[in-house]
């Protein structure tokens, strides 16, 4: 993670007051305990990877757009409840 920060003391980093929807503090305390991090850790290190380019938090609204219309067509709509009910089985949800 290249930042302006990366070399200061965590006393000095830039601090953020972030409101979270219901349950959600609960799912990030959950990954971090999983990853071994810190809830801190966790949220800077998911945040770095939405901003790499390729990732699918770094697509635009218009990329974005065109996937989703691309997904609701029929043959693909069928295509991508079959890959969201194994990925949902995969996960044990």
């Amino acid at each position: 993670m290249n930042s302006e920060n990366s070399g200061r003391a965590p006393q000095l980093a830039d601090k953020f007051v972030l409101r979270l929807p219901d349950g959600m503090r609960a799912q990030i305390a959950a990954r971090a305990k999983e990853n071994n991090r810190s809830m801190n850790a966790e949220i800077v290190f998911r945040l770095a990877l939405s901003l790499e380019p390729g990732h699918m938090g770094s697509t635009n609204d218009a990329q974005a757009a065109a996937i989703a219309e691309k997904l609701a067509a029929p043959t693909n709509r069928q295509t991508l409840e079959s890959v969201v009910e194994t990925l949902l089985k995969l996960g044990g949800h």
